[in-house]
């Protein structure tokens, strides 16, 4: 494979090369389609430096990837079917925009979106930073025993954490407001995969040990035992074990009443039985009743035949009333033993795509932000707002405004406390308000939605980020490598290949419609298309004749051709997807 491990043996073949100063054309560097920062306006002026970017070797792509994401697989892919170098690295991700910004790759593979310092050094270098191109998600779905209900099936991100996290105050789901049932958690062991998503988007702690975890979580070494052990497999065959134990036990105390029991019925039998046989004796006697050898044969065979039958049924009859009432001592037992183990209560934390193949087993939560989102389902700060309604909610809420949980999506947006707590921070943050408070509107336009929106885990929904457990992967580049065509090659055969690229790596892949947005941007130059304007009616004459022969030229306006439209969301949420959480 013709990756070459590190920047600089990228570079190796341009190293003799006069370096001139010709890093940056500011008349078409374009500006970075991300949002500006706080306080920044058009006029206001960026001071640009005058160190010129490194020159870029010629057919060779410069890449920095990520652990776990796609672009490994995706350059592998792309050297055995392209002529096209590509210079791959795995640096750490707080690196990956720093050096996307100072020239050094040409594409960066990261599952964040760049924060307000990362683009003031962007613009500062002149460069100018893509649109997020995203080929993958992934999610974490924390479940229940399917056909087990627990009083609820709808959770906060806030719930979700304090579930499993250490020192979780839930020890019962009525503590969630569900049934009075016990709450146990399960999960994989630390230093899995499974657990280091796990622990990014439920637990909001980047580096999660077991030691991040509630004292009683049950670690599991396989997703399959974590599965069973939700779904009490294990449970049910240790209760069935216990209660086979229980009747060994039971029959093993009453062997020796039964053995006296069976033998004293025997022994009753066997007399009953023998006095008939001495009553009908006699009777033949009296008669004078004269018997051939044969006939007194056969008398003797068939009296003893009478006698082994009425034994033996006497000795089943005794037998049947021990075995009934063992049976029946068992099935008293079992039944205490069997609920306690099929009693729900136990959830799990799963990747979505280990979930998906067991849908029949497992019953998702379904989770909620906890604050008001727009129709992406995405939480609004303060800064979606117009500065009128900022300053209106500005004024009904007190010093101590409360601040707002949600999960490590958005490293731009979120700020990570020393307790590993994720949060928007207080000057962002919506605070805690009627929703006859709340505006109806983003500054943009955007529909808010004051919820609870319960959300769904599935593809839609993870890969749009409406769905809160989720951690999406993006590539980015910079417009200035976009005129570059080995980096345009590159990104082409990379999205085209991203839904196969995620199936096989365990990730959610993007939809159909995701992936011709992603290439339309790609082909823009790494900006969002401009919005297509509406469709106008058009004018045409047509030549009509009356019954009565006289001929008129009528103008008829043609309305425009109706287009598929997005399916309607689901009720009462206004969000695809998503559903209300019952009150």
């Amino acid at each position: 494979m013709r990756v070459v491990q590190g920047i600089a043996a990228g570079l190796a073949g341009v190293a003799a090369a006069v370096v001139v100063a010709c890093g940056v054309d500011t008349a078409d560097s374009g500006k970075p389609n991300v949002p500006e920062p706080e306080g920044s306006t058009a006029t206001t002026p960026v001071r640009r430096s005058t160190v010129p970017l490194p020159p870029a070797p010629e057919n060779t792509v410069r890449v920095d990837g990520l652990r776990g994401g796609l672009s490994s697989v995706a350059t592998s892919r792309f050297l055995s079917r392209s002529n096209v170098e590509v210079a791959f690295i795995r640096a750490e991700e707080d690196q990956a925009f720093t050096d996307l910004c100072a020239g050094r790759v040409d594409v960066v593979e990261v599952a964040r979106l760049p924060s307000d310092a990362e683009l003031q050094a962007c613009r500062e270098r002149g460069v100018a930073i893509s649109e997020p191109l995203q080929v993958g998600a992934d999610a974490i779905v924390v479940a229940t025993k399917n056909e087990a209900d627990v009083g609820g099936d709808c959770i906060t991100v806030n719930q979700a954490r304090d579930i499993f996290r250490a020192g979780s105050p839930y020890s019962s789901w009525s503590q969630l407001g569900f049934f009075d049932l016990p709450l146990t958690a399960t999960g994989r062991e630390d230093g899995s995969p499974n657990f280091e998503l796990f622990g990014q988007v439920v637990l909001g702690v980047p580096n999660a040990s077991l030691a991040d975890v509630r004292a009683d979580y049950v670690v599991e070494r396989t997703d399959r035992l974590e599965r069973e052990e939700v779904i009490g497999t294990k449970r049910l065959a240790d209760a069935r074990r216990r209660i086979a134990r229980y009747v060994d036990r039971l029959r093993e105390q009453s062997a020796a009443r039964r053995e006296r029991e069976v033998d004293a019925a025997v022994a009753r039998a066997d007399r009953r039985v023998l006095k008939a046989i001495e009553r009908e004796n006699r009777v033949r006697a009296r008669r004078g009743d004269t018997l051939t050898p044969t006939e007194a044969a056969d008398i003797v065979r068939r009296n003893a035949q009478r006698v082994a039958r009425a034994k033996a049924a006497a000795a089943d009859r005794v037998n049947a009333r021990f075995d009934r009432e063992l049976r029946d001592r068992g099935r008293r037992f079992g039944r205490g033993v069997l609920a306690e183990a099929q009693a729900p209560g136990v959830i799990g934390a799963f990747r979505f795509s280990y979930y998906e193949l067991f849908e029949d087993q497992l019953r998702p939560m379904e989770i909620d932000y906890g604050v008001p989102v727009t129709a992406s389902g995405q939480p609004v700060t303060l800064d979606d707002l117009d500065a009128e309604d900022r300053e209106r909610l500005e004024r009904l809420t007190t010093s101590t405004t409360q601040t707002q949980t949600v999960p490590a999506t958005d490293a731009s947006t979120t700020v990570t406390t020393p307790e590993g707590q994720t949060t928007v921070p207080t000057e962002q943050a919506i605070p805690e308000l009627p929703a006859s408070q709340l505006p109806d509107e983003t500054k943009d336009g955007d529909p808010i939605y004051p919820g609870p929106n319960c959300v769904f885990p599935s593809q839609f929904t993870i890969t749009t980020g409406a769905y809160p457990l989720t951690r999406r992967f993006y590539v980015f580049t910079s417009e200035q490598s976009l005129r570059r065509s080995e980096v345009v090659e590159y990104l082409e055969a990379f999205l085209n290949g991203a839904r196969d690229y995620a199936i096989r790596n365990r990730l959610v892949p993007i939809t159909d419609a995701q992936l011709a947005e992603e290439i339309a941007i790609l082909h823009n130059r790494g900006r969002t298309p401009p919005p297509q304007p509406a469709p106008r009616p058009t004018t045409t004459t047509r030549t009509v004749t009356t019954p009565s022969g006289t001929t008129t030229v009528q103008t008829v306006t043609v309305p425009p051709a109706t287009t598929a439209t997005t399916p309607a969301p689901a009720s009462g949420s206004g969000i695809p997807g998503v559903s209300e959480r019952n009150p």
